[in-house]
């Protein structure tokens, strides 16, 4: 159990950071596009940051639907240095989720405050 939840603690970690460059991606080329919006930028972000959640959660559903496209990975033991018990469709399904709970806080929030 301790390895499970050290795993999804890692998940969140790495789910954090690629939410964070999603957001920021997203939110300076629509600030760029809108010349100052921040309102719409930051909403941008967030939705840039879903897609990229759509795209992991989508790879994930075909990986377990076929057991055969994930074949084991060349660098197992450097896997299991960073995911114990975690194989590489659930660490994609998880860092996903994680990344659509993030942006679905900060889209809520903004709509949230600005209504």
């Amino acid at each position: 159990m301790k390895d499970y939840i050290k795993d999804i603690l890692y998940s969140i970690k790495i789910a954090l950071f690629i939410f964070l460059g999603g957001f920021i991606l997203g939110g300076v080329i629509t600030l760029m596009v809108t010349k100052g919006n921040i309102m719409s930028s930051i909403v941008w972000g967030a939705r840039v940051s879903q897609y990229v959640s759509f795209i992991g959660l989508l790879i994930s559903a075909i990986s377990f639907t076929n057991e055969n496209s994930m074949r084991p990975l060349n660098y197992d033991r450097e896997w299991k240095t960073y995911f114990g018990k975690f194989n590489l469709s659930f660490a994609i399904f998880f860092i996903s989720l994680f990344i659509l709970i993030l942006s679905i806080i900060v889209q809520d929030s903004i709509w949230y405050l600005t209504n």
